[in-house]
């Protein structure tokens, strides 16, 4: 294959913030949990708002690892 036979799709795993702020409460203690929050809410909108154009959001919330991937490689296929 060459390489210029090769295509790329690029994904952005995304979630709602409820979801983020209950993901990194169950793994985050102490003082920094705000501040991992807000560093982690800044970044999705950032993510967003600069993805590439093209880039396939996929979100994450309420979904298996499984059930993520499988989205991941059906965004390949497009």
């Amino acid at each position: 294959m060459d390489s210029s036979d090769s295509e790329v799709t690029h994904v952005l795993l995304t979630a709602e913030e409820a979801t983020v702020r209950e993901q990194l409460a169950q793994r985050e203690i102490g003082s920094q949990l705000n501040a991992h929050i807000e560093r982690s809410l800044r970044m999705a909108q950032h993510l967003d708002e600069q993805a590439p154009v093209g880039t396939v959001p996929i979100p994450t919330d309420s979904r298996s690892v499984q059930d993520i991937a499988m989205r991941v490689v059906e965004a390949a296929d497009r």
